[in-house]
């Protein structure tokens, strides 16, 4: 899928460049044009800007360009959006669906102006306000590259984190910046200096029923099914098995976790619904997958914005597992947000994501393919799929693969990362103390919303991996760099970090350190020199360490947590003060508490000294 990029009032061409950079991964060659205030560039395999008299256009999906230049020409921006239809864009209404789904950015020279629209289920577009000028891309992370902040938005994070919804308006997770949707004009005019944007909000039309939007959906060419369970999951498949042309068998694939304690239906729910089919019909794959495979911070550097629910990073996982076997995969899945993760998934795999039944709201959707069920499978597949307890399970599988990852979530939120109405990071109610102790509610037995933990849980990797990322992060494992030499007392020291492997209780301390700084500094030539190492590291080897969820704060330790002044000490939750109590006793702690919150660093030092040490 190309990558698009456009620039309109920008001061140098270097933003278009930039934004185009940053979508390398859409295309390896890129193509250009730049007139007056406009710039245009695209990535792609073979990548083309297509000129027209007094401008130029960049396309990115199935349409002629010298059709689109030509009735741009004639009729103005209406006729990049032929129809009142095809302008709501909605990929399940067979009768007024368009042919084809296509993403355009037009350059008007005449009129100092950028028109964005996307025909259909065109692919995503995002545009953005920096300084005077109007920035375009395929995907916000081409924005970020040109220099718009990341700065997210609270109001779309704290909707997301309640309900799950998002992609459903023109709001991003980003504050700054917004997406073009479905049948949606932006125009961008130049006047007096700055860009100014002029969105046209398509006229809502009624949705398709799923009977209909499924017989419209492309099921052609080499596919494969994503099967999970339900009456949906049931009739994409009857429909991609009735279809002409299909593979031989057709590929089939769900999903297991074998570590886990409850069972991951979506591979039995293939084999209820196959086995009634005859032998080579299909040929189904259950894919493994294992708590410490849930990369979730490449999945959301990948599609820029978290989505609601565990499925969609499996979606995700199964594409780029099964890479190069299929050239599209067919899934049941709803929501708005599904636009973009077919984006995502058919720009990093080549895998294109077909979701047929997007739109369609579930009750809708279970009335609707009933009898399309009950006709295209056989009556044993088809008793099973209309059974009510067909695909539920999802919210119990998720809470034991959460238990399972509870080092990586303990470790998320103990140190959140928070947002402040405004957007700073500052202490807020969003994602702060409050999602750990929903997960060590959940380790402990007690009832919590699983999903909204789990949304919890995404945006805070989100702002550490998207939004804040550390400096000079790499996934690649590099040598340590070695800090400045520093002088004391006129003389001076030079500094080597060392690494290790990974320090675990019941190592043995001298002889592991010597052997790893045996290997890496050099003989000292009689000049002094000395090891320091940190004490956690220290504590673990001793076996002093203690998970998180093995640690009941009791009420002295949550008392002196409220204490105002607290956060910014090193003793500043109830677990921590709790092992400190146990540590050097009550009466220290409660002390160093009392001076902290009055602003006695003096005496605070003094008292909760031995407190943090032992911690």
């Amino acid at each position: 899928m190309p990558g698009l990029a456009a620039t309109l009032g920008a001061a140098a061409p270097a933003a278009a460049e930039a934004i185009a950079d940053a979508l390398a991964v859409r295309g390896r060659d890129a193509a250009a044009w730049r007139a007056g205030s406009a710039h245009l560039v695209v990535r792609a395999a073979m990548p083309a800007v297509h000129e027209f008299p007094d401008g130029a256009l960049l396309l990115d999906g199935d349409a002629a360009p010298s059709t689109l230049a030509a009735g741009y020409a004639r009729h103005g921006p209406a006729a990049l959006l032929p129809g009142d239809a095809t302008a709501q864009g909605r990929p399940g209404d067979a009768a007024a669906r368009p042919a084809s789904a296509y993403t355009v950015v037009l350059a008007d020279l005449a009129r100092d102006a950028l028109v964005l629209a996307r025909h259909g289920d065109g692919p995503p577009l995002y545009w953005a306000r920096h300084g005077p000028a109007v920035l375009v891309a395929s995907e916000p992370a081409g924005l970020f590259a040109a220099g718009v902040p990341t700065e997210p938005d609270p109001a779309v994070v704290e909707r997301f984190l309640a309900t799950g919804a998002c992609d459903d308006s023109t709001a991003t997770f980003f504050a700054r910046v917004r997406r073009v949707l479905p049948g949606q004009l932006v125009e961008v005019t130049r006047d007096r200096g700055s860009a100014t944007a002029r969105v046209h909000e398509p006229t809502p039309t009624p949705y398709a029923d799923a009977a209909t939007a499924l017989a419209a959906a492309d099921l052609s060419g080499r596919v494969g099914v994503r099967l999970g369970c339900g009456i949906g999951a049931a009739a994409v498949l009857g429909a991609t098995l009735a279809r002409p042309g299909r593979p031989r068998p057709l590929p089939v694939y769900s999903t297991t976790f074998p570590e886990l304690a409850t069972v991951d239906s979506s591979a039995y729910c293939a084999a209820a619904l196959l086995g009634p089919y005859a032998l080579g019909a299909a040929r189904h794959r259950a894919l493994p997958f294992f708590a410490d495979e849930i990369d979730v911070d490449a999945y959301l550097t990948d599609l820029g914005e978290p989505t609601p629910e565990l499925a969609d990073w499996l979606r995700w996982a199964t594409a780029r597992r099964i890479a190069g076997e299929v050239d599209a995969l067919v899934d049941a899945a709803a929501g708005a947000h599904l636009g973009r993760l077919a984006d995502r998934v058919t720009s990093r795999f080549g895998v294109g994501l077909r979701v047929p039944l997007r739109d369609v709201p579930e009750p809708a959707r279970r009335a609707a393919l009933a009898g399309l069920v009950q006709r295209m499978l056989p009556s044993a597949a088809a008793g099973f799929a209309l059974a009510p307890a067909a695909g539920r399970g999802a919210d119990a599988l998720l809470a034991d693969l959460l238990r399972r990852m509870r080092t990586e979530l303990v470790t998320t939120f103990l140190h959140p990362r928070f947002l402040h109405p405004r957007g700073a990071p500052i202490p807020g109610r969003l994602g702060g103390l409050g999602g750990l102790a929903e997960v060590l509610a959940l380790l402990a037995g007690d009832r919590v919303d699983v999903p909204a933990l789990w949304r919890r849980y995404l945006v805070q990797r989100w702002l550490r991996c998207v939004v804040e990322p550390a400096p000079g992060v790499s996934r690649v494992p590099t040598a340590p760099r070695a800090p400045a030499p520093v002088t004391v007392a006129g003389r001076a020291w030079s500094r080597l970090p060392v690494r290790t492997e990974l320090l675990a209780s019941g190592d043995k301390l001298p002889e592991k350190v010597a052997w790893y700084v045996g290997e890496a500094v050099p003989a000292p030539a009689g000049r002094p020199w000395f090891v320091l190492l940190a004490a956690k590291p220290a504590a673990v080897m001793q076996g002093r360490a203690r998970s998180l969820w093995e640690i009941r704060p009791r009420l002295t330790a949550r008392a002196l947590a409220r204490l105002p002044g607290q956060q910014d000490q090193s003793l500043a939750t109830p677990w921590v003060l709790q092992v400190a109590i146990e540590e050097v006793g009550w009466w220290r702690v409660v002390a160093a508490a009392i001076a902290g919150a009055a602003g006695r660093r003096r005496w605070y030092a003094h008292l909760a000294g031995p407190a943090v040490r032992a911690v």
